[in-house]
């Protein structure tokens, strides 16, 4: 939808004419704001605003205009017109590893959940649909009740992390509907009750949305969108 930059004076004149209509404000969306290279985010961001001069020289007043997101924002102050749209950053969430957040932004999402049950495993036990993961050595594994039916990716099998007192525990065998499985590293004390973090706590041994996106190539925003709405939230 929209029109292209040529048409919108005559777009604009139209509608400032017409009895019925207002034109309360212009706007695009930028399709490369968070690439690598920014050239293309800056010469949208400039046909943008060569349209919004060319409406306002006709007489025409443009009503409010934005066209900035959240990597536009974070990157450049040459795209704040009236008002910007800023989206997953105020997450505390980066766009892409290729735009940093401001200094002092962090994720405000949090994901935890509390272990319920422990599990000892011996060399050749297996955890999981398909018995996909087989221990070699004395282990200790705990039940996580969350799975793919929370959001948490099926894909992450075998190669996800959860963190807990500063340390990583690899998810173990396959992710199922409602539950999964996390090694316990010998050093740790980790008991039923204990809650870990699934998602976003910094500095606590957990992912953050874009650390699980890079590893299942995708992004952080399907990654936090994904979550269901049964898992419970609780706004601090």
């Amino acid at each position: 939808f929209g029109i292209l930059p040529n048409r919108a004076v005559d777009v604009a004149r139209t509608i400032d004419i017409d009895p019925y209509l207002r034109l309360q404000g212009i706007y695009s969306h930028l399709a490369e704001a968070d690439e690598e290279n920014p050239a293309r985010m800056n010469a949208q961001i400039e046909l943008f605003r060569q349209a919004h001069a060319t409406i306002s020289e006709a007489g025409v007043d443009p009503g409010i205009a934005h066209i900035s997101n959240s990597a536009a924002l974070l990157r450049t102050r040459s795209s704040d017109f009236g008002m910007v749209r800023a989206g997953i950053c105020l997450y505390g969430i980066s766009p892409s590893r290729h735009v940093a957040l401001f200094r002092g932004m962090k994720p405000a999402l949090e994901w935890r959940a509390t272990v319920q049950h422990l599990i000892s495993m011996e060399p050749g036990d297996r955890t999981g649909y398909g018995g996909t993961y087989v221990a070699s050595d004395n282990e200790r594994l705990a039940l996580i009740p969350i799975g793919y039916a929370d959001g948490y990716p099926r894909q992450l099998s075998n190669i996800g992390w959860m963190g807990f007192d500063g340390q990583r525990l690899q998810v173990r065998g396959r992710i199922s509907m409602d539950q999964c499985t996390i090694a316990i590293p010998g050093q740790i004390d980790l008991k039923v009750g204990d809650d870990v973090t699934v998602l976003g706590g910094a500095g606590n041994g957990a992912p953050s949305a874009n650390e699980l996106g890079d590893v299942l190539g995708t992004i952080g925003y399907e990654i936090v969108s994904r979550i269901s709405p049964r898992v419970p939230v609780e706004y601090v």
